[in-house]
């Protein structure tokens, strides 16, 4: 930010830049409310169509559940550290690229690496991800946008 505000005049020209995009700062409820609307009303905004907004819905509630269990089954640190990661993807109006920007939250990993542990029935969710793993990449190799 002192780079930033010393080479263009102001420490938040990061935040300034987002809106070419059209993304804000927001409160955190603002985004999966507007992915809610967008998937009722089955309305395909510039961020792409409704079944892409169903997916980064269960990223988003999937990410706020695994980092609320950071604080059960992890030492603090990770749980904070889990929700600083997390609060730039989580604070913006929109969910443009939400399902890459959580992939950093490794505390939140961590807690699925023990949720399996301790419960090896779990592990059927692994062929399931491949299946998605495999369309999205097919989607993806052929030019569409993965959520």
């Amino acid at each position: 930010m002192l780079y930033q505000w010393h080479r263009f005049g102001s420490p938040f020209v990061f935040l300034q830049i987002q809106d070419v995009w059209d993304q804000n700062l927001s409160p955190p409820w603002v985004q999966p409310l507007k992915m809610i609307e967008s998937i009722v009303t089955r309305s395909a905004q510039w961020n792409g169509p409704w079944p892409m907004r169903v997916v980064q819905l269960g990223v988003w509630v999937s990410f706020v559940v695994l980092t609320a269990a950071t604080f059960r089954y992890l030492p603090l640190v990770y749980g904070i550290t889990a929700c600083m990661m997390l609060l730039p993807a989580f604070l913006t109006d929109e969910s443009y690229s939400l399902t890459r920007y959580v992939l950093m939250a490794l505390p939140a990993f961590v807690v699925v690496g023990l949720l399996v542990d301790r419960r090896p029935s779990l592990l059927t969710v692994i062929p399931i991800s491949l299946v998605f793993l495999a369309g999205a990449t097919g989607l993806f190799v052929n030019g569409f946008s993965v959520p």
